[in-house]
């Protein structure tokens, strides 16, 4: 873990304000700036002791941004180092366009590494679209301070919910066509069949699989769907 020292506020908000390239937003925990180094800064706004941190120490999970280091102020943590993700809130993205089969790959390495995380006693509590980042390639979720670390292997099931869950409302609930499409198959509990949830690459085969047997036509991209549905 990476630790910084800084001799008071002032100085570490002079020092983001001289060198951060992008500010990246705020929420209640604090504000985020890119540096020039190519990470992130998030500058708290409460003050936590030094043990706070060292529950990030080891963990390397790809779709999980957690700290790689603090900046201390007084003795207290003021601030926190993270992996820059260049993505989109997923509430932001058209996954219209997007390959199946891109998406799928994305989804079972989400998958994979959610049960990477489950096996580490980490539990996702507060997941939702803005704090879910979609590059094109891979989901990441940013929020390193909305997580419960427990001392034992966490029930995996219940993040495969709340974060799968979450991320197939944004692909699949808000487009018209996928959602008539799915409501009427047999994949229609897809937001709440565990199986589903937890076996997205099934999902996203069966969709194709369903969508060619009733209109014999081939389904790369959610758009597809909504060209062959707005003739039918």
């Amino acid at each position: 873990m990476e630790l910084i020292e800084f001799e008071s506020k002032e100085k570490l908000c002079d020092y983001i304000k001289q060198k951060y390239v992008k500010a990246l937003g705020a929420g209640r925990e604090g504000a985020c700036y890119l540096m020039p180094e190519g990470y992130v800064i998030k500058k708290l706004n409460d003050e936590y002791y030094e043990s706070y941190i060292e529950k990030f120490d080891g963990i390397d999970i790809q779709s999980f941004v957690f700290a790689f280091g603090g900046i201390i102020v007084n003795e207290f943590v003021s601030a926190l180092m993270l992996r820059y993700i260049d993505g989109s809130e997923i509430v932001k993205v058209n996954f219209e366009k997007y390959e199946l089969e891109l998406l799928k790959n994305a989804l079972n390495i989400l998958s994979k590494d959610i049960k990477e995380l489950s096996a580490r006693g980490i539990k996702a509590i507060d997941v939702y679209g803005r704090n879910i980042l979609f590059d094109g390639k891979f989901f990441s979720l940013i929020d390193a301070q909305c997580y419960e670390f427990n001392s034992y292997p966490f029930l995996e099931g219940i993040n495969i919910v709340v974060i799968m869950k979450e991320i197939y409302k944004n692909i699949f609930s808000k487009n018209m066509f996928a959602t008539s499409f799915l409501l009427s198959s047999d994949l229609k509990d897809y937001l709440y069949d565990y199986y589903l949830l937890s076996h997205p690459g099934e999902l996203i085969d069966g969709i194709k699989d369903e969508f060619y047997r009733k209109y014999r036509e081939e389904l790369n991209t959610l758009d597809d769907m909504k060209r062959v549905l707005r003739v039918k």
